[in-house]
């Protein structure tokens, strides 16, 4: 008897794939039970345990490394951080250079810019921009994934606290003074699509500073503003010489 409703079942299961078919082959969308999807193809059932299936994973991953302390009271937070650009296009991932507790990366403007190349598994380029809460870009092609080691934010404060949060806007298209960024820096800022390197402000390869060192605007159409709330802890504390 169990076997006659298995049957019926899977017949019954047959007769609605092949009304949603598509060409040559049919999945059943919504036949989800617990753990399992169940999927068909003309002539076969198959049931896909759902752990197996891939896991979107986030566009930006921060781990905090150490504390480093300069002269009070500024200190530097050190972080591992994972970029993914999930589009098929390129995109431009901004991120503050200092951390505060009030909104960041807000009225953008700058004063001059310091392109950094990146080398060691893969090329990255990474722009350090100075003005008004300066701010840290990079262009990364169409699902490209890169991670950047021992990337440093400066704090001012005179406590060590437990958790920050760090904004990261993603947008497609970004401007200085109304001018595409590449444009107006003279550079190509586009990096490769894997790449895993260890920031260092002494791989300095252009610079660029506005005329007579006023501050123009800046703007980047916006697509995805991203607000990590960051733990600081466990810490490796380290006074910096």
């Amino acid at each position: 008897m169990k076997a006659v409703t298995l049957i019926i079942t899977a017949f019954i299961m047959l007769i609605i794939c092949t009304f949603y078919a598509q060409d040559s082959e049919a999945v059943l969308h919504g036949f989800n039970w617990g753990k399992e999807i169940i999927t068909a193809s003309n002539s076969e059932i198959n049931i896909v345990e759902l752990s197996e299936l891939p896991i979107a994973q986030p566009p930006v991953e921060m781990e905090f490394v150490e504390w480093q302390f300069s002269k009070p009271p500024l200190k530097h937070l050190v972080f591992n951080i994972t970029l993914r650009n999930q589009s098929h296009e390129p995109r431009w991932f901004l991120l503050p250079k200092q951390l505060t507790i009030s909104p960041q990366l807000v009225d953008l403007r700058i004063e001059q810019a310091n392109i950094l190349e990146l080398h060691d598994r893969g090329r990255l380029i990474v722009g350090n921009f100075y003005g008004y809460d300066g701010f840290w870009a990079l262009l990364l092609p169409g699902n490209a994934e890169v991670k950047i080691r021992r990337f440093r934010f400066s704090f001012w404060g005179e406590d060590i606290i437990e958790s920050i949060p760090i904004e990261v806007v993603i947008g497609s298209h970004f401007a200085i003074d109304g001018k595409p960024a590449e444009s107006w820096l003279g550079v190509n800022f586009m990096s490769d699509v894997r790449a895993d390197v260890i920031q260092n402000e002494n791989q300095t390869t252009s610079s660029r500073t506005t005329p007579d060192g006023k501050v123009v605007p800046v703007s980047i159409v916006e697509e995805r503003r991203l607000k990590l709330q960051v733990n600081l802890f466990p810490t490796k504390l380290r006074h910096s010489l």
